[in-house]
């Protein structure tokens, strides 16, 4: 018995590319109209307009010191849980 494979298998790793380029230019978007973030649009190498993301705002600062700190304390709980069982 023969398996069967989607026809276009050899395009996966581009698709999947395409999908995670796709996710990470919504996100930036987001953070931008949260004012999270600033962009400017410049000329890429190609000669084409791309939208650049070049400063963090204070907000987004602010936002990621708080993500920061939660993460630390995750870490030093995981921390503590993985002391306790040795």
């Amino acid at each position: 018995m023969r398996a069967a494979w989607p026809r276009d298998w050899h395009r996966w790793p581009t698709i999947r590319s395409r999908s995670i380029r796709a996710r990470c230019r919504a996100a930036l978007v987001r953070l931008e109209q949260k004012g999270w973030i600033r962009g400017t649009w410049q000329r890429s190498e190609n000669n084409r307009e791309a939208r650049v993301r070049t400063a963090i705002e204070r907000p987004g600062a602010r936002a990621l010191e708080r993500l920061g700190r939660a993460l630390a304390r995750l870490a030093g709980l995981v921390d503590k849980l993985l002391m306790s069982e040795g």
